[in-house]
């Protein structure tokens, strides 16, 4: 069975489980989203079934053909019907994708009411049938009072296996409790034994994968409640073999139900499931009993697509009990089914209850409970009110969850704290080392008493930036803290502000701690510098720098690498030989304060190369890159971000020097390595998509590049934020690949984004703001909404005046665009001033008799014309034909013909006017008949008719008028 159908295989089995139509239909409709032809095919299949009690529809042949002939289904076995000569079929009581299960009486050897789960007809193939048959494997290892259990197992005379186990009248665990009214004492105790006996499952190497609550049935036994787990026909083997026939799960397959799936559960193809798989599940079913919902609520799963639904399970973090709780509408009615009131059932959750259920739902496995015994038994601690063994997230913990949901906003800003507390690590090592190698061996007492002196100061530095970095960073993150400190409490607030605030609170905090403030303070500036804020970040590297020198000395790595900042600063600034000069001194000190493979040294040598681009040194930077390249290769490898970095760089120096070839193979090999190891939306990843884009823009390959306009206008503003510098740089390169590819569609909403946040960025009179608006402007010009074009036409022009002088080249563009719109309107009126201003531009630039300069002011009379003021008009088009004449006749010359006369015709001239009209109708007429002058000859003739009429020469007028009806008929042919 190829792919496609395996797929299709599985959705209908998933169609058949559904208890309802609803459902089932709500299911279709996210699994198969705009794919009608598949959502057809199962419809089909579907009636089929209902019809004929068969697996595949006659007309799907391509599906049919993949099933041999000898395994076409039999009639299904009805009520009555005696199976193995011993189970007599009393009542059908569930069904699911794969089997039918019944009640039945059990005649022989002892009589008693089983359940007796059957194959379907039409649904032994070879996958479902090493799927049951693993399912009544699984079920017959289990010996677990909790369990249902497994009596019998077989097959049916025309081979459909069957397995007989224990009946247990019961309804699903979150109905019992509802129902029953449970307090949450008593649902807890409920549930430890399902988790128990999830453990003893594990224990015999069977994974459940799909734990629900209508797989948890509790029945009354001698009047007490039993939990028992059912059903496991989709468990998977752990460490053994429970069939002869290998059981594969198919690519493309999803295993298991939606609101109660792990995230490595919702990945397609389900390569790497273990039995933490089942600890999420059981912390879902437990979330649920206590809030009565699921994590991931049902409402959001049905509004969105399978592989949308897929993509909530793996990402989005659940919010806690208690806080699901505080903010449902149901909360009286969930508490009334609890026996406890409102407020009183949101505080019982909140903290134990709390910490227990998100670490069964961490996301990352590694952080779960390692096994269901584990969460069992932190349940029963609580419950004997002992210390549990799950505790609040750390404080580094929610730090990384936080900057993980801030990263669009400052990617790089979440190493605030590991570059610290790694820097001083490393740091400190280094010292120790470089210590005990430079002393004698009878100095090693000294030697080694002084490292734990540096140790202990550099404990007591990492402690203190620890404290500050808790408090006035990671704690702002916390709304009520945001509010004691007189801010807007924000509970999504941006990394970037709360950076903003902790830059302000490190003003005079360590004075009496220098190298505290200096440690802080780099980080900071880094921060900023990762933003592209370098103007920010230089007094708090400069005041870093400062300290160093006074603390550590001039030649200390640590003030190298602040003076390595400084002059980053200078190179984000475009001041590239203030950063060259900065960088040089640096790498003086080099060979002294870094050992031979220092990683820092190969970076020294990449900054050295954007220096050198920056000033136009493109050889001399593709030479340091290549080295940079070479020596990350050797010291850290090619797959660190550093290197990649490099090779990105390397690609730009490419780029400068036009050889575009090199450029493109850097770029690709950048985008291979970064996608390799961080995947498609991290800011490497991003960086050398677009500088391929613009290798390819370069060229005016634009249609090269369109393959890496979508990643970059999704991504691109999660990663870096829509106010980064960065991202008006993406959305004018991929705005201008959408542009001469003539894609208005997507164009639209790029230059929307450019006009919002560009001014932010760069200023209202950055070339690229203006651009953006312009193009806008250009954009409902070819939608012919003029009337929107029109004031950004201005504003451009304005702006462009601001910037470039009244007499740029960019000007007359500006004019001859706003003029355009403005006659389109037909509002002449306000055109005039803008024609007499583009003649003035145009006679400054070129000249006063230049061609460009009068046919401005041939537009002029034009619009002139249109008002009716045919005698401003006169004077316009004498000057127009003294300079038109002096040249070849064209069609300009013949135009201010036809137009002086009309002018001098709307003052009742006839006399002088005729013969300038007529001269104009010969001389179009003898040019080259192309559309627009035969356009232009018919537009003569109706002048020519109305100038007559209005002369009164009626002979005239009647010759002309039957010329210009042969003109229209010949025009038609």
């Amino acid at each position: 069975m190829n792919n496609a159908n395996r797929h299709l295989v599985t959705l209908f089995e998933a169609a058949l489980d559904c208890p309802s139509e609803a459902e089932r239909s709500a299911n279709l409709d996210r699994a198969c989203g705009d794919n009608g032809q598949l959502r057809a095919r199962l419809d089909a299949l579907l009636r089929a079934h209902a019809a004929a009690g068969q697996f595949l529809d006659p007309d799907t042949e391509d599906i049919a053909a993949t099933r041999p002939p000898e395994t076409m289904p039999a009639p299904a076995p009805g009520v009555g019907h005696l199976l193995a000569s011993r189970y007599k079929l009393l009542e059908m009581i569930g069904e699911g994708g794969m089997g039918t299960v019944w009640m039945a009486e059990q005649q022989e050897p002892v009589r008693r009411t089983v359940a007796l789960k059957l194959i379907k007809p039409g649904m032994d193939s070879k996958q479902v049938l090493a799927r049951f048959e693993a399912e009544r494997q699984a079920l017959a290892l289990m010996d677990h009072p909790n369990i249902a259990q497994v009596y019998d197992a077989g097959a049916t005379p025309d081979g459909r296996p069957y397995f007989v186990m224990e009946l247990v009248k019961g309804v699903q665990i979150t109905t019992f409790c509802d129902e029953r009214r449970l307090t949450l004492r008593e649902r807890l105790e409920l549930f430890v034994p399902v988790c128990q006996a999830v453990q003893h499952a594990h224990q015999k190497g069977v994974i459940h994968r799909d734990l629900k609550p209508s797989n948890v049935l509790v029945a009354l036994y001698d009047g007490r409640p039993v939990p028992k787990v059912i059903d496991f026909g989709v468990a998977k083997a752990a460490g053994q073999k429970l069939t002869d026939e290998t059981l594969h799960t198919g690519f493309g397959a999803v295993v298991g139900t939606l609101e109660y799936m792990s995230p490595e559960q919702a990945e397609l193809n389900q390569l790497d499931i273990d039995t933490r798989s089942d600890i999420y599940s059981l912390g879902v079913l437990l979330y649920e009993l206590l809030t009565g919902t699921t994590p991931l609520e049902r409402a959001r799963f049905k509004e969105a697509a399978l592989l949308e639904m897929l993509r909530r399970i793996r990402e989005d973090e659940p919010p806690k009990p208690s806080h699901r709780l505080s903010t449902v509408d149901e909360l009286p009615s969930i508490a009334a089914n609890r026996g406890v009131e409102p407020k009183r059932l949101t505080g019982l959750v909140r903290g134990e209850l709390d910490w227990i259920v998100m670490k069964a739902l961490e996301k990352d496995r590694n952080r779960r409970y390692e096994t269901a015994s584990g969460l069992a038994a932190d349940l029963l601690r609580f419950l004997a009110d002992e210390p549990i063994s799950a505790g609040p997230p750390s404080r580094l913990y929610r730090l990384r969850k936080f900057i993980r949901r801030n990263r669009g906003a400052v990617f790089s800003a979440g190493l605030l704290f590991g570059s610290l507390v790694t820097g001083i690590g490393v740091s400190t090592w280094q010292a120790v080392r470089a210590t005990a190698a430079q002393v004698s061996a009878q100095k090693e007492r000294d030697a080694a008493n002084a490292a734990r002196a540096a140790e202990a100061d550099e404990r007591d530095k990492a402690e203190a930036i620890q404290g500050f970095f808790e408090d006035e960073i990671l704690e702002q993150a916390n709304p009520v803290r945001q509010a004691a400190l007189d801010h807007v409490a924000n509970p999504n607030v941006k990394l970037r502000t709360i950076l903003d605030r902790a830059a302000v609170k490190i003003e005079g905090a360590f004075h009496d701690r220098p190298k505290v403030e200096g440690s802080i303070r780099k980080t900071i500036g880094e921060s900023y510098l990762a933003l592209h804020e370098p103007n920010i970040a230089r007094p708090h590297l400069e005041r870093a720098l400062a300290i160093c020198r006074q603390e550590y000395g001039e030649g200390h790595r640590y003030t190298l690498n602040l003076l390595g900042d400084v002059a980053m600063c200078s190179l984000y600034e475009g001041k590239f030989a203030e950063a060259l000069d900065r960088l040089q001194n640096v790498a003086a000190s080099v060979p002294e304060a870094y050992p031979a493979n220092d990683p820092a040294r190969i970076t020294l040598l990449n900054n050295l190369a954007m220096a050198h681009d920056g000033m136009g040194q493109h050889e001399r930077a593709v030479e340091l890159l290549q080295q940079a390249i070479a020596g990350y290769r050797e010291v850290i490898g090619e797959n660190h971000i550093d290197a990649i970095s490099a090779m990105n760089n390397l690609a730009l120096a490419y780029q400068h020097l036009r050889h575009f070839d090199q450029a493109e193979l850097w770029a690709l090999r950048a985008i291979e390595r970064a996608r390799s190891v961080q995947g498609e939306a991290s800011p490497i990843m991003l960086v050398a998509m677009f500088n391929l884009l613009t290798t390819y823009s370069e060229q005016g390959q634009f249609k090269r590049g369109l393959p890496y306009v979508d990643p970059l206008l999704k991504f691109a503003p999660q990663v870096f934020g829509d106010d980064h510098p960065r991202m008006v740089d993406i959305w004018n390169n991929v705005g201008e690949v959408l542009i001469e590819t003539r894609d208005d569609v997507r164009l639209e909403p790029v230059l929307v984004k450019l006009m919002e946040h560009g001014p932010k960025i760069r200023g209202e009179n950055h070339h690229q703001t203006i651009m953006a608006m312009n193009e806008m402007a250009l954009l409902h010009v070819r939608k012919e909404r003029y009337a929107e074009a029109e004031p950004l036409f201005v504003i451009c022009l304005d702006r462009l005046i601001q910037t470039k002088g009244p007499n740029d080249e960019t000007i007359a563009t500006g004019l001859n665009s706003l003029i355009y719109v403005l006659e389109k309107q037909n509002k002449h009126a306000a055109a005039e001033p803008r024609h007499r201003q583009l003649v003035e531009v145009e006679r400054k630039r070129h000249g006063p008799d230049s061609q460009v300069a009068t046919q401005a002011a041939y537009q002029l009379g034009r619009c002139l014309i249109r008002q009716k003021k045919f005698a401003d008009a006169e004077p316009v088009f004498r000057d127009c034909l003294k300079v038109f004449e002096k040249g070849k006749p064209s069609g300009w010359t013949y135009g201010a013909q036809k137009l002086l006369g009309e002018s001098l015709a709307g003052q009742k001239k006839y006399a002088d006017a005729e013969p300038l009209i007529l001269a104009g109708y010969r001389g179009f007429l003898a040019l080259e008949p192309t559309p627009q002058h035969k356009q232009i000859v018919l537009d003569i003739l109706e002048l020519i008719v109305r100038f007559y009429d209005d002369w009164g020469k009626n002979d005239e007028a009647v010759k002309w008028r039957k010329t210009l009806t042969e003109a229209k008929a010949v025009s038609k042919r």
